[in-house]
């Protein structure tokens, strides 16, 4: 088996839950979670599988004990003030980015709707070594250097500058302030750093991406052991 060239079989599981009220449906819950099969290393398998089911039931405990008995309180005061209730949601969905050269990139986003205007979305990434089953970070590419910080900023910021429109007016100011190096992926065609919903730009924005060529910061993602 070549091992500089390992990818993985994923299979996407979910979970789903209509949390009820009095026998009406107060929150729908969904979550899918990639799974490894069929594996060459069961360590590694388990490893990454343990860690994403265990995000995935997490979540679904944080919808029951928190989000669950919000959701009752909404039904009880639509019911005793005479406005409709609208069912809340929560939804964890993973997308994988990349899959192959010993390396997984994956990010989940988790939506939440809880009866307001519109819902909201929270990002979250994961990159792994599918040698050892490691979890790669930031630094893992990047040397400790506050210099790569200021390239990528600057990089973000020529980006957002071709559409400011989309931004809010001092998104300069506010890429700078909430710039987290942990907020990346894999992808095809270069490292993907992520800015949450309204860090620099406002809800119809979404969460703002911006794509950075491996070759722009002369960066090797071949696998490493």
């Amino acid at each position: 088996m070549n091992l500089e060239n390992l990818s993985a079989r994923i299979k996407m599981r979910e979970i789903k839950h209509e949390f009820k009220y009095r026998a009406n449906t107060v929150v729908s819950f969904s979550a899918s979670y990639p799974t490894l099969e069929a594996y060459h290393s069961r360590y590694v398998q388990e490893n990454i599988n343990t860690y994403y089911r265990s995000r995935a039931f997490r979540f679904y405990r944080y919808t029951a004990n928190e989000l669950y008995p919000n959701a009752v309180n909404d039904y009880k005061n639509s019911k005793d003030k005479g406005y409709p209730f609208r069912t809340h949601q929560a939804v964890m969905e993973y997308t994988v980015t990349y899959n192959k050269h010993c390396h997984l990139s994956t990010y989940d986003d988790r939506y939440e709707f809880t009866g307001g205007a519109h819902g909201s979305t929270v990002r979250h990434s994961d990159t792994w070594n599918l040698k050892n089953g490691r979890k790669l970070s930031f630094f893992s590419f990047f040397k400790p250097d506050p210099e790569i910080r200021k390239r990528l900023i600057n990089i973000f910021i020529s980006q957002a500058q071709k559409n400011p429109q989309n931004f809010f007016e001092n998104y300069k100011e506010l890429i700078h302030k909430n710039f987290k190096p942990e907020n990346f992926y894999l992808a095809e065609n270069g490292f993907v750093f992520y800015f949450q919903q309204y860090d620099i730009a406002p809800y119809a924005s979404g969460i703002v991406e911006f794509l950075v060529p491996y070759g722009v910061l002369g960066i090797d993602i071949s696998c490493k052991a």
